[in-house]
C-alpha cells in the first residue's frame, strides 16, 4: 500500500516537472545559463563569456518585463476592460 502512494507520488512529481518544463523552459534554461556564466566570468575574468551572460540575460529581462506589464495596476489590458465597461454602462443609462 504504500509502495503504490509512493509510485503514484513519484508519477505525479514527474508530471509536475514536465508541465512546468514545457511551459517554462526558455525562461529557466536562460536563467541557468546566465548563472553559470556569471560564475565561470568571476572565476576566469574571459571575455568569450559576455555574449551567454548578456544574451541569455536579455531573454530573462523581456520575460521580467512582459511579466510586469501583465500583472501591473496599471496594465493596459485592464484600462482598455474598464473602458469597455464604462463605455457600455454610459450608453444604456
Amino acid at each position: 500500500m504504500n509502495e503504490e502512494k509512493i509510485a503514484a507520488i513519484k508519477l505525479e512529481i514527474k508530471e509536475k516537472i514536465n508541465v512546468f518544463w514545457s511551459e517554462h523552459w526558455l525562461l529557466t534554461s536562460a536563467m541557468i545559463l546566465f548563472f553559470a556564466s556569471c560564475y565561470l566570468f568571476n572565476l576566469t575574468h574571459s571575455g568569450f563569456l559576455y555574449l551567454p551572460m548578456i544574451v541569455s540575460g536579455w531573454v530573462v529581462v523581456m520575460f521580467a518585463l512582459k511579466y510586469k506589464s501583465e500583472h501591473s495596476l496599471f496594465s493596459s489590458k485592464s484600462s482598455q476592460k474598464n473602458m469597455q465597461q464604462e463605455s457600455s454602462y454610459e450608453t444604456y443609462t
